[in-house]
C-alpha cells in the first residue's frame, strides 16, 4: 500500500464463483505488484500484464504449476478500498532474475468468460439469505469478468428471502437467478453479452451509473481528438483526385454533391484510479480550471467510455486510468 492505495491480487482456481478462501487461493497483496490492464468495448482485446516482485519459491512454484485464474483489485483506503478491475485467466507466466530480485511476469486474458462465449463458462454459486440482489449479480459478474450495469433502481437492493444455490453454465445460472429474484419485478429484464450485464427497470428503462470527472475529483488531463480520415467522402470516391495521371483540366469528377460529415466527438483523458470507470460507462467531464484557455482547451460534456487502461501497483508512483470516450450517438442525453 502506498499513499492510501490498496492493491489486492489473488491467484487460484476459484471453482465456486469468486469464493477466494481455501488452500488453492494465494493472496499476493503483500508483495510488490505492478499492473497494466486493458478494458474495451471490444472485449476480445481485454487483458492484463502483471509483474510480481520477489515471490517465495513455494508461491512461484504454485503459480507456475497450479494457478490458472487471477482477481485483481485496486482502489483507495478512504474510498471503500480495493474493487475488482480485472478477473481473468493466466495465459502464460515467465519467472526471471532481475539483478538480485526475482520477478514473475504474468500475461492474462480477460475473464474466464470473455476468452470464449459465456455459454461455455461453468460456475457454481451459493448466496445466503439476506444478501442483496445487486451483491449477487456483482459477484457473478466479477467471476465472469464482465461489467454490471445495474442502474439505481431500488428493487435491485432488495435482500434475498431464501438462500440461493445453483450450478451450471454462466448463462443458465443468470437466467435461473433472474427467474428467482427479478422476474416478479414487473417488466424487469436482463441483457447479457460478453462484456456486460444490463439490468433494465420495470418500465424497460435504465438509470445508468455516471462518473463526474473534474480536476477536483481525479481528472488529470483531457483533450479533444479530431479525426479527418473520412474526407474521401467529399471527393466523391473518385481516384482521379488522388493520382496525377491526367491534366487537371481533363479530369471530370463524379457528379456528386459534397457531403458534410457529422463526426462523433471523441476525447482522450487520464484520471486517478477509479474502478467505476469501465467500458460503456457514462462520464460527465469538466476539464476547466478557470484560466483564459478554458473556452478553447477545456473538455466539457457527457461521454461514453469506449476503452480504458489501468496502470499502477503498490510500488512506484503511477495509479491512473487512461481512457477514450465519445459523445452519445446523435448527441442525445443518455
Amino acid at each position: 500500500m502506498a499513499f492510501g492505495r490498496v492493491v489486492q491480487l489473488l491467484v487460484g482456481k476459484f471453482s465456486k464463483g469468486n469464493e477466494t478462501g481455501g488452500e488453492t487461493t494465494l493472496d499476493l497483496s503483500a508483495l510488490g505488484i505492478e499492473f497494466e490492464v486493458t478494458r474495451s468495448v471490444e472485449w476480445y482485446d481485454n487483458g492484463a500484464e502483471i509483474t510480481i516482485y520477489n515471490p517465495k519459491p513455494y508461491t512461484l512454484n504454485s503459480i507456475m504449476n497450479e494457478g490458472n485464474s487471477v482477481i485483481l483489485k485496486a482502489g483507495y483506503e478512504d474510498e471503500g478500498g480495493a474493487k475488482t478491475i480485472f478477473a481473468g485467466q493466466i495465459a502464460y507466466a515467465v519467472p526471471k532474475r532481475n539483478g538480485k530480485d526475482v520477478v514473475l511476469e504474468i500475461n492474462c486474458v480477460q475473464a474466464r468468460g470473455n476468452f470464449y462465449q459465456l455459454a461455455r463458462l461453468n460456475c457454481s454459486v451459493c448466496f445466503s439469505k439476506g444478501k442483496t440482489v445487486r451483491a449477487c449479480l456483482q459477484e457473478l459478474c466479477d467471476y465472469a469478468g464482465i461489467v454490471l450495469r445495474a442502474g439505481q433502481g431500488a428493487f435491485i437492493d432488495d435482500p434475498l428471502a431464501y438462500p440461493y444455490r445453483r450450478s451450471g453454465t454462466f448463462t443458465d445460472v443468470i437466467q435461473d437467478f433472474y427467474e428467482y429474484a427479478l422476474k416478479g419485478e414487473g417488466k424487469t429484464i436482463l441483457y447479457l453479452d460478453n462484456n456486460e450485464l444490463i439490468v433494465m427497470g420495470r418500465d424497460k428503462s435504465i438509470d445508468l451509473e455516471e462518473v463526474y470527472l473534474s480536476h477536483d475529483t481525479g481528472l488529470l488531463e483531457c483533450r479533444m481528438e479530431r479525426d479527418e480520415s473520412l474526407n474521401k467522402v467529399n471527393f466523391g470516391d473518385d481516384p482521379n483526385y488522388f493520382f496525377m495521371s491526367k491534366k487537371e483540366g481533363d479530369v471530370k469528377p463524379l457528379e456528386r454533391p459534397s457531403k458534410e460529415i457529422d463526426r462523433i466527438k471523441k476525447v482522450r483523458g487520464r484520471c486517478l484510479m477509479n474502478a467505476a470507470i469501465v467500458p460503456n460507462c457514462f462520464v460527465d467531464i469538466d476539464g476547466s480550471d478557470g484560466g483564459e484557455y478554458d473556452s478553447v482547451l477545456a473538455v466539457k460534456g457527457r461521454y461514453i467510455v469506449t476503452d480504458c487502461t489501468y496502470k499502477g501497483g503498490n510500488v512506484g508512483s503511477d495509479f491512473t486510468i487512461e481512457f477514450t470516450a465519445q459523445e452519445p450517438n446523435g448527441g442525445i442525453d443518455g
